[in-house]
């Protein structure tokens, strides 16, 4: 699952394959190379916490 970082997304769950959110358009790759997985933290006080992947790799 690919995940919509876009704040007013009204559903940002997208299949892996997609290079742009079903929902809003937004793209999914973040720089042309990082999707993301989970959000990790939502309570920050300037910002949220996502876990993405770059190929292969999770990033935290």
């Amino acid at each position: 699952m690919s995940l919509c970082i876009n704040p007013n997304c009204p559903h940002p769950q997208n299949p892996n394959n997609m290079l742009f959110c079903q929902a809003c358009g937004s793209e999914l790759l973040l720089a042309g190379r990082y999707r993301v997985n989970r959000l990790l933290s939502g309570k920050g006080g300037f910002g949220r916490t996502y876990e993405v992947n770059q190929g292969n790799t999770t990033l935290v």
